[in-house]
């Protein structure tokens, strides 16, 4: 995103040490979308974001489970299910 390149020992970490073969992602939400002292990209620069990383864990070969667009327990709840399997 920055331009700045990773170099081998970053890119050999990413393919050979996973966690997780699964990676929760959560859309950008336009309608919750705010900007504050943490989050600092405008909504332009959060959509692009979202795009590289979605590129990024492709790349590796991870599963992408999008966490759906809802209030936070049912956020929460959806991401648990997922994880105990059901």
């Amino acid at each position: 995103m920055e331009g700045i390149p990773i170099d081998q020992e970053m890119k050999t970490y990413a393919e050979n040490w996973r966690y997780n073969t699964h990676v929760f992602i959560l859309p950008p939400w336009k309608d919750i979308y705010l900007t504050d002292a943490q989050r600092k990209q405008d909504w332009n620069e959060a959509v692009f974001t979202y795009n590289k990383m979605i590129q990024t864990y492709r790349s590796y070969q991870y599963d992408l489970v999008e966490v759906p667009k809802a209030p936070v327990g049912e956020r929460a709840d959806f991401i648990l299910d997922h994880i105990k399997g059901k």
